[in-house]
């Protein structure tokens, strides 16, 4: 961490060093993301996701090989986090997110949540359960069928548009009587490139908000920090 270190000064690495980030999905986006967070600093994490590593995953999900095939993605990442830096922690949940995991994700402990899912009612449940935990929150929305990397942008859900999985999730929020507005996302401008069933996806925007997610969830926590700082 030399170089971050000389980036953000010695006092906001070893803060970040405490904090646990609790993302779902670890996919193109998840898996960019956790990399991304791991390589600043981040060093207790929740990982939540049920699938294994799939030969259709390798051509953009930065934490997968070959070798990899038909394993836990969660025991992947964990052994990819601990060959990066063997301090990292981490807890891992083998399931798929459903409105019925509210009590499971409401008895954990975190300082922010990365959702990487493609589940709309799973998502909801993530927004819940971080708005009731009063921490900060950013999700991703569709990433495949698109091709443009600079047409990725970090706004909130209620500003989006041509985005089904957008639309449905905000329509959901609203019978909840959760603001759209008030939550963060990392969207597409680009319009989907084929409707065809299959997400058909390269690593270039994938990627692309992946690192969105991490950027905003660094800053976010850093931000915390001076607010305390003031508070004091």
């Amino acid at each position: 961490l030399t170089r971050t270190r000389m980036l953000l000064g010695d006092e906001k690495v070893d803060f970040l060093r405490t904090k646990t980030v609790l993302i779902a999905g670890l996919g193109g986006v998840g898996g960019t993301a956790l990399e991304c967070l791991a390589r600043s600093g981040i060093e207790h994490f929740i990982l939540i996701d049920d699938d294994v590593v799939n030969l259709t995953n390798l051509n953009r999900q930065i934490l997968f090989l070959e070798s990899d095939v038909g394993k836990s993605k969660t025991e992947v990442a964990y052994q990819r986090l601990k060959a990066i830096n063997p301090a990292i922690e981490a807890q891992l949940i083998k399931q798929r997110i459903y409105p019925e995991s509210f009590e499971l994700l409401d008895g954990l402990t975190f300082d922010f949540v990365v959702d990487a899912i493609d589940s709309v009612p799973g998502k909801a449940t993530l927004i819940e359960v971080a708005l009731k935990h009063h921490v900060p929150l950013i999700i991703s929305l569709g990433m495949a069928k698109r091709l443009d990397p600079q047409a990725v942008i970090t706004t909130r859900l209620g500003k989006t548009h041509h985005d089904p999985l957008a639309k449905s999730l905000r329509n959901l929020l609203r019978k909840k009587d959760i603001n759209p507005d008030d939550i963060a996302c990392v969207f597409s401008t680009e319009e989907a490139l084929n409707h065809e069933w299959t997400p058909a996806s390269m690593m270039m925007v994938p990627s692309a908000a992946g690192l969105q997610l991490a950027a905003f969830t660094l800053k976010t926590l850093l931000e915390s920090k001076e607010t305390s700082k003031k508070e004091e």
